[in-house]
């Protein structure tokens, strides 16, 4: 598969002219053929357009000579350019962000129907639903992709998706041009509430928008609730349908919000008056089972083989798409029982039969590291040992939280690092044990050294839960990253026992 297939070119009065824009706003230079968007200088576009965007540590308009050695013919800026290099054309604009989500639009054609558009927002379960419905979508014959945290199920060099959750314009619109150009008729996205923010998502138009949850994160960008829902609540005015887990009680109230602005939308929840139903969720150390019942198109029992309650949630909403688009339940039911493990989200690293069972997972807020430990409580014969830390420039506020709910549910808590970037980590760790009423803890700052703690003080039929982490295989710190992933030092500590 090639990788970021490329839309058909553009002159440049044209896709002005497609964004709402004229020629007017381009203040020097002639009208340009225009094949790429260019955001990042260092990435090689021949014939692109550059924008110039002024971030919080750098300003875009000290790159565009870069950019110009990489292919650049023609540069976007807020900022009044003095300076003109020849041959390259100058647009200026009132608004960056507004103006690269609307000529990504125009360019990459974001909004063509010939792919529907699947959005999901919430604090937790984003990674997990895109995954599982991308791959129950493509068992069920309808091509689709994936884009968010753990990156993009499409072939694409590893540079050139970043590590936001939510991508910019410019690289999402390029992704949906490469999944048109693969066949792809889906494409599952994680919308974030900075991303929304951000206006990473200006513009754009879903065929279903979905909401998992609200719980305590992100504060510090917010600063409160009612802002983060607010924030999220934007996603739904550019959604056709929309499907909202009412079991949460913020879900509850945009349901109600939405219906009483007559949108279309689906409730999915625990009470029979959901259009959706999930009952009779039975949990086994690798998989779940539980039952489906919908209002219009019947019910069925479903095994999958992850664990806990929100895999469950994350499938059947899967599934109420699925029903949406014309699949039956019989079929959905049996894909369901054959879907991938979600990377790093209580992925099961080692069952032990004489030993102890390890699990990793992403948790990393006070909401999602209780449901974790609830769900591998239920599955625990003898101990439950959770390690943990907090990440560094992050909501600070949920630390002692975090602390409290694990001290209050595990056996043992081991308090560690987590990418505490540029903050002090041992400060870290105090607010995390300010919050622990019980004196089941111990402090090992080095992730690795409090992974081997917790693995090699465990007993037969314990469980340990690493927490925060994940999937992914680095740690920040200070200005620094070093390669670690606690699935792999697990699994090493755990072949040399």
């Amino acid at each position: 598969m090639n990788c970021m297939l490329r839309q058909n070119s553009m002159k440049l009065s044209e896709l002005l002219e497609a964004a709402g824009f004229s020629l007017d706003n381009m203040v020097y230079g002639d009208d340009k053929e225009i094949f790429s968007l260019m955001t990042h200088s260092g990435s090689k576009q021949m014939g692109s357009l550059f924008f110039a965007i002024k971030g919080e540590r750098s300003n875009g308009v000290e790159f565009i000579e870069e950019a110009v050695r990489n292919g650049a013919v023609a540069i976007v800026s807020q900022e009044e350019i003095l300076a003109h290099i020849d041959g390259v054309s100058y647009v200026k604009v009132d608004d960056i962000v507004e103006t690269e989500a609307e000529l990504a639009n125009a360019l990459y054609e974001t909004n063509s129907e010939r792919i529907k558009k699947i959005a999901v927002t919430g604090t937790n379960g984003k990674t997990s639903f895109v995954y599982i419905a991308n791959d129950l979508f493509n068992k069920l014959g309808k091509k689709s992709a994936y884009t968010g945290t753990l990156g993009t199920s499409l072939k694409v060099k590893k540079h050139e998706i970043p590590t936001n959750t939510t991508y910019t314009p410019v690289v999402y619109g390029k992704l949906v041009t490469d999944a048109k150009k693969n066949n792809c008729s889906y494409i599952f996205s994680e919308v974030s509430s900075q991303g929304i923010a951000m206006g990473r998502v200006r513009g754009l138009k879903f065929d279903y928008a979905v909401f998992m949850n609200l719980t305590e994160d992100h504060l510090d960008y917010h600063k409160t609730m009612e802002s983060y829902y607010q924030n999220k609540k934007k996603l739904f005015s550019q959604s056709n349908v929309a499907v909202v887990n009412v079991a949460d009680a913020y879900g509850a109230r945009l349901y109600s919000e939405l219906k009483q602005d007559g949108h279309n939308v689906y409730s999915f929840g625990f009470e029979e008056t959901s259009d959706f139903m999930l009952s009779q969720i039975k949990l086994h150390t690798d998989s779940t089972s539980f039952h489906l019942t919908t209002k219009e198109f019947g019910s069925a029992d479903v095994t999958i083989p992850a664990i806990g309650e929100h895999n469950c949630i994350n499938s059947s909403i899967a599934a109420a798409i699925a029903l949406l688009e014309g699949e039956s339940i019989v079929d959905i039911a049996a894909a369901l029982g054959d879907i991938s493990q979600v990377p790093g989200r209580l992925e099961l690293v080692h069952k032990g039969d004489t030993n102890v069972n390890v699990y990793v997972d992403y948790a990393h807020t006070p909401d999602a590291i209780e449901k974790a430990i609830e769900s591998l409580r239920a599955l625990t014969s003898n101990a439950l040992t959770v390690v943990f830390g907090c990440g560094g420039n992050r909501d600070a506020e949920k630390r002692p939280i975090m602390g409290k709910i694990a001290s209050e549910n595990a056996d043992l808590v081991v308090v560690t690092n987590d990418n505490y970037r540029n903050e002090d980590p041992n400060a870290i760790i105090e607010q995390i044990v300010a919050g622990m009423p019980n004196n089941n803890y111990v402090v090992i700052p080095d992730r690795g050294e409090a992974i081997r703690y917790a693995i090699t003080n465990a007993s037969k039929s314990d469980t340990v839960l690493l927490a925060g982490k994940g999937h992914e295989n680095y740690l920040i710190e200070g200005d620094s990253v070093r390669h670690f992933s606690d699935k792999e030092f697990a699994m090493e500590l755990l072949s040399d026992s």
